[in-house]
């Protein structure tokens, strides 16, 4: 049998290497802190910059910072490992409150959505329980006058 890969042995192709698994960008996930922002900041950069317009890249960097604000407003940090539902379902209340219509809240749900999804993905047990916008509805109930 051959000897064990490891990155040491292995050559990488900028066009067939995952950037995260590329010790030339320095993109392993190891060393980023408990926060949000951070987080975020590396999402952006990974999965939101390189695929998007620079319209959509600026609405979803927007939809998270409105995020992050209303998680630093309630607790004082933005620790992502203590985010659970109940702050994803809490935003999506204050949405509601303000009469925003059901597209822009479906949006920025969305925006989050996908966003929580890559982090769980890139490390599973950084949530405090899976992803937090799993199983949120993003349909909005009509109120009955």
């Amino acid at each position: 049998m051959g000897h064990p890969m490891t990155d040491d042995t292995l050559a990488y192709l900028p066009d067939f290497t995952s950037r995260k698994r590329n010790p030339a960008h320095g993109w392993a996930f190891d060393d980023l802190t408990d926060s949000l922002t951070t987080w975020m900041d590396r999402y952006l950069t990974l999965a939101i910059t390189d695929g998007c317009s620079d319209d959509v890249a600026r609405k979803i960097t927007l939809h998270l910072a409105r995020f992050v604000a209303f998680f630093r407003d309630a607790y004082g940090h933005d620790r992502i490992s203590t985010c659970p539902r109940r702050d994803v379902l809490a935003w999506r209340t204050t949405f509601w409150e303000q009469g925003l219509a059901p597209a822009p809240v479906t949006n920025h749900l969305a925006s989050l959505s996908a966003f929580t999804m890559w982090v769980h993905a890139q490390v599973p047990r950084l949530f405090p329980i899976d992803d937090p916008t799993k199983g949120t509805r993003i349909a909005m109930i009509r109120k009955v006058a």
